[in-house]
C-alpha cells in the first residue's frame, strides 16, 4: 500500500514521541502545513463526532481564556502553544486512522515503545546517570529513584507505559493469525512490565495490575477471578513486607499534605477558570513553605487548580464521550476491532486510575500520546462504523 509523505511524517511523529520530542513536534508541524491546503471548516463541522469536537474546542477556548486571565499571563500564554499540540495531534491522527486504518499507526507506537523500554533497561544495566542540556533539548537519564529512559522522571516513564501497555495486551489476542507479530507483542508486553517495575512507581505498578485484572474479567472471567483471588491471598500473607515497601518508596503522606494544604485551598480561591496552565508551580509555594513539587501529584486536583471547574469539565467530558464510542465499538464489531477498542478503553481507565496519585498528563509526551490515541480510536470508529462486519 502506498503511503503519502504526510503519513510518513505521522510515522516520524509517533516513532520519536517518547524518544526525541522536538523532532516529533517538528513532524507534526510539517503534517499541519500539508493538511491545511485541503482543510474545510464545513467538512470539519459535519464530522461524525460533532458533540465531541465542540466540547474539545470549548475545552481549548476555556484554557485560553484562563491563560489570559491567569495568575501569570506571560507564563500561561507561553505554555499555551505547546498545549495546542494536543489538539493538533488528535485531529491529524484521527484523519490518518480514518483514511488508512489504525493498525499501522499502532505498530509504530509499539516499535517506539520497544526502543523506549530498551533504552530504559540499558540505562539500568549500565547505571547511567546523565544530565545534559543541548540547546532546548535536555537529556536526563537517572537511576537514583527508578529508571527514566528518555522521559526525564521515573513517573513520566511509568505514565507512558501505563497508557500504552493496555493496547499491547489486547493486541496480543487480536493477532492469532500472525504468530510473528503476536510473539513480538508478547516480548514487548513483558519488556514493558519489567521496565515499569524498574521505575519503582508503585502507583503505575498497581494501576497496571488492576487493568490486567479488568481485562481478564472481561475476556476470561474464571481466570480473572482466580488471579484476583490469588492477588488478595498474596496481599494478606505478605502485608507486612508490602507495607515496608510502601514506606520505603511511597510518599502518600507528602501527597495528602499537598492536597490538603495547597491543592484544595488553591481550587477554592480560583474555582471557575483556575490560575492558568503552567502556573501551579509558581503559586503553590504561597500556600505552603514546605511545598517543593511543581505539580499536585493528582491529575484531577492539578487540572482543577490550573483550569478550574469549567476547563476540567470539558476535558473529562471529552474523555467520557471517547470511552462511550469505544464501548459501542467493543459491543458491535468483529473480534479484532473488539480487542482494539477494549485496548483504547483500558488505556483511558489506566491513566484515570494512575491520575489519582500522580499528575500523569503534565508530562508533555504522555499528554500527546493520550490525545493521539483518542484520535486513532475515533478514526478507527469512523472508518468501521458502517463496515459490513459490524453487528446490526
Amino acid at each position: 500500500m502506498k503511503i503519502n509523505l504526510k503519513d510518513k511524517w505521522i510515522d516520524v511523529y509517533l516513532l520519536f514521541l517518547p524518544l526525541f520530542y522536538l523532532l516529533s513536534c517538528l513532524a507534526l508541524i510539517i503534517c499541519l502545513i500539508k493538511k491545511t491546503r485541503k482543510f474545510s471548516f464545513k467538512k470539519f463541522f459535519n464530522s461524525d463526532f460533532l458533540l465531541f469536537d465542540l466540547a474539545l474546542l470549548s475545552f481549548f477556548i476555556t484554557v485560553l481564556i484562563s491563560s489570559l486571565l491567569s495568575f501569570d499571563k506571560t507564563n500561561s500564554l507561553i505554555a499555551f502553544p505547546l498545549f495546542c499540540f494536543y489538539l493538533l495531534a488528535h485531529f491529524l491522527l484521527r484523519d490518518t486512522a480514518k483514511r488508512k486504518g489504525g493498525e499501522r499507526l499502532l505498530n509504530v507506537i509499539f516499535l517506539s515503545l520497544f526502543f523506549l523500554c530498551g533504552i530504559g533497561i540499558i540505562q539500568y544495566l549500565l547505571n547511567l546517570n546523565i544530565d545534559r542540556q543541548i540547546f532546548v533539548f535536555n537529556l536526563l537519564l537517572s537511576t537514583e529513584e527508578g529508571i527514566t529512559s528518555t522521559l526525564g522522571k521515573p513517573n513520566n516513564f511509568a505514565a507512558f507505559l501505563v497508557l500504552a501497555l493496555p493496547l499491547v495486551l489486547t493486541s496480543i489476542s487480536g493477532q492469532k493469525k500472525n504468530k510473528k507479530k503476536q510473539g513480538f507483542l508478547f516480548i514487548l508486553f513483558f519488556l514493558g512490565i519489567f521496565s515499569l517495575l524498574l521505575t519503582r512507581s508503585l502507583g503505575g505498578i498497581g494501576t497496571t495490575g488492576i487493568v490486567i485484572a479488568i481485562y481478564l474479567l472481561i475476556k476470561k472471567r474464571k481466570i480473572g477471578l482466580i488471579v484476583i483471588g490469588i492477588g488478595i491471598i498474596i496481599l494478606f500473607i505478605f502485608q507486612s513486607y508490602l507495607f515496608t515497601i510502601l514506606k520505603k518508596y511511597g510518599t502518600l503522606n507528602a501527597r495528602i499534605y499537598t492536597w490538603e494544604n495547597v491543592s484544595i485551598p488553591l481550587i477554592k480561591e480560583h474555582p471557575f477558570l483556575g490560575v492558568g496552565i503552567n502556573n501551579y508551580p509558581k503559586i503553590a509555594p504561597s500556600y505552603s513553605f514546605w511545598h517543593t513539587e511543581n505539580h499536585a501529584h493528582n491529575l484531577y486536583l492539578h487540572y482543577l487548580g490550573e483550569m478550574g471547574f469549567i476547563g476540567s469539565f470539558f476535558l473529562f467530558f471529552n474523555i467520557s464521550i471517547f470511552a462511550g464510542y469505544m464501548i459501542k465499538l467493543f459491543k458491535k464489531t468483529n473480534f479484532y476491532l473488539s480487542n482494539l477498542s477494549l485496548g483504547f478503553l483500558l488505556s483511558i481507565i489506566s491513566i484515570l486510575i494512575f491520575g489519582m496519585i500522580e499528575t500523569v498528563l503534565t508530562g508533555f509526551e504522555t499528554g500527546l500520546l493520550l490525545w493521539s490515541l483518542m484520535g486513532i480510536g475515533l478514526g478507527i470508529y469512523s472508518r468501521n462504523k458502517t463496515a459490513k462486519y459490524l453487528k446490526k
